[in-house]
């Protein structure tokens, strides 16, 4: 009887244990940060992670506007914290002095020269200095 006990608390706890740690295709990250153009602040814009699909599984968009401080907080198009994995950046913004506002629309992920790798399980600051 006792050899059950000990048998069940060693193979019954195992199923439970193995999944706390797992992060799984589930887990998210909340990204924040800002972004600097020739060392300030962009003031306005749009900054997108777009899912590397040579890196990652999963093909997934989070994208964010850009505040008049040059901050960010990602979304996905559904509303939730992206997933970790490798993405392709793409930043749109108006502080380019003599240039109107470019529209960010559907950004072509192997035209990007930039790239981010979101790594959980917390609160990932990721921030931009562009020259």
């Amino acid at each position: 009887m006792h050899r059950i006990g000990i048998l069940f608390f060693c193979f019954g706890w195992l199923p439970l244990h193995s999944g706390c740690g797992d992060a799984g295709i589930d887990a998210t990250v909340e990204v924040t940060g800002r972004i600097f153009f020739r060392d300030q602040p962009l003031q306005d814009g749009t900054i997108a992670f777009i899912s590397d699909p040579r890196a990652n599984p999963h093909r997934d968009l989070a994208f964010s506007r850009i505040d008049s401080l040059g901050c960010y907080q990602l979304r996905t198009t559904e509303g939730k914290l992206p997933r970790p994995g490798v993405y392709q950046v793409a930043i749109v913004g108006s502080h380019r002095p003599g240039q109107r506002p470019a529209t960010l629309d559907r950004p072509d992920p192997s035209s990007s020269q930039l790239s981010a790798t979101i790594s959980g399980p917390h609160h990932q600051v990721v921030n931009w200095h562009l020259p």
